[in-house]
């Protein structure tokens, strides 16, 4: 992302003919309080590269999404809602209608979430800050 959005583009996309320039982190920050935020990456991105750290600034480094395989992209954007709305084996079994169980469980391991401090896994219920019962970490989710 550029670090700043251009006062032009905001008036062409939105209309605001008296826009400024607008912080590209701090504005996906206030969309973050308010919407359940993710940053899903491609397969070409390297964990922890520069882009990474610029989208954990905007978006915290637990929803950064690195995408294991693009064929997969929707299945994996629907069980990081499924898990958010608490209805993730749900999502689980819609994909086994379609999907043999390897995949399934292929595309359904990244999305159970585990803590980057031990490993521990988080519940699929688990919602805005989470405590780690195994080390404390405190995560916002």
């Amino acid at each position: 992302m550029h670090p700043t959005v251009p006062h032009g583009q905001i008036a062409h996309y939105l209309g605001e003919d008296g826009a400024k320039d607008v912080d590209a982190i701090e504005a996906w920050q206030q969309v973050c309080e308010t919407w359940n935020t993710w940053f899903l990456r491609r397969p070409t991105g390297k964990p922890g590269d520069a882009v990474d750290k610029q989208w954990g600034q905007a978006v915290t480094e637990q929803k950064i999404f690195h995408i294991e395989d693009e064929q997969r992209a929707v299945d994996y954007a629907m069980g990081l809602i499924a898990r958010s709305w608490g209805h993730f084996g749900d999502f689980q079994d819609n994909m086994r209608a379609r999907q043999s169980e390897e995949k399934v469980q292929a595309v359904s391991a990244p999305i159970e979430l585990k803590c980057p401090n031990c490993g521990a896994p988080i519940p699929v219920d688990a919602a805005g800050m989470f405590k780690c019962r195994y080390c404390n970490t405190t995560l916002k989710l």
